[in-house]
């Protein structure tokens, strides 16, 4: 049985692999729930902050938490990634644009980092905006 304290410690321990697999000039944010945020800034190319975020997802994957029943649990992340200037230059559609990013993982392959897919969503919005009408 899943129990409140395995879901903070797994809150818990993904924070921690951020904080350990991340450059020290990182901001690292928990806006809430099990949701973060991660600003790497002041690099001159795509290609570095894209080798942090490949450690990154295998820090993440070899991390467990241990169980009550003493079984190790391993922890499984889906990412988003927006991409400054390349997507947007403007705070709130960047933040928009990686959970976009985020939930496009989540709903087809889980568990892997993902870039943000400005085609995939003007069609979203598209048709989020027929279904209103």
């Amino acid at each position: 049985m899943w129990h409140y304290y395995n879901g903070d410690q797994y809150i818990k321990s993904a924070a921690e692999v951020f904080v350990e697999s991340v450059p020290e000039n990182t901001l690292i944010s928990r806006p809430g729930g099990d949701e973060f945020y991660i600003l790497f800034y002041g690099y001159s190319s795509r290609s570095e902050i894209q080798r942090y975020l490949d450690q990154l997802e295998k820090d993440i994957r070899a991390q467990s938490i241990l169980l009550p029943n003493g079984d190790p649990f391993m922890l499984h992340l889906s990412a988003g990634v927006a991409w400054y200037p390349d997507d947007t230059t403007d705070r709130k559609e960047f933040t928009q644009y990686a959970d976009f990013a985020m939930y496009q993982i989540k709903r087809t392959v889980k568990d892997q980092f993902g870039d943000f897919d400005k085609e995939a969503y003007r069609t979203s919005q598209e048709q989020y905006n027929k279904e209103k009408d």
